[in-house]
């Protein structure tokens, strides 16, 4: 943690292939379910958050919700809205924008302390741009509506 707070700036990283990201120090590190389970063999993101360096690993589950944990902390767990969810035009990538658009407002150090409610916020952000992207005709910039 002290190294990132010595680079002034947060890291996102939303990788297809969350292993090869595991030991970066890093402030969040997204990535699905299916991906999770790939690069670590663990279907549960507490077991996955002991091999991640981030300070926050988010893993996107679908119609199964975004389950967050932080460095320390319980996993904190929002449900999807809806029970019909089809991404086929980058919704996953959306979430991604809308959550770094939330988590910007916070500073360096406070991404490291966030309380769970500011936790919620920050996916619930990323689960509003999703679900616009996915309810969308053709393609659009979610955050220019939200």
């Amino acid at each position: 943690i002290d190294m990132l707070l010595a680079t002034h700036l947060p890291t996102f990283v939303n990788s297809k292939c969350p292993a090869r990201w595991a030991q970066t120090p890093a402030t969040f590190l997204l990535c699905n379910q299916e991906e999770l389970v790939t690069a670590f063999n663990r279907h549960e993101v507490r077991a996955a958050r002991e091999q991640v360096q981030a300070a926050h690993l988010v893993v996107t589950q679908g119609a199964g919700g975004v389950t967050a944990i932080s460095v320390g902390g319980d996993p904190i767990h929002r449900l999807t809205l809806t029970t019909e969810v089809v991404d086929v035009c980058g919704a996953g990538d959306a979430f991604t924008a809308g959550l770094v658009r939330v988590a910007l407002r916070f500073s360096l150090p406070h991404l490291f302390a966030l309380k769970p409610v500011e936790m919620v916020d920050i996916i619930d952000a990323g689960q509003k741009a999703a679900a616009w992207c996915c309810a969308q005709i053709g393609c659009g910039t979610p955050l220019v509506e939200l």
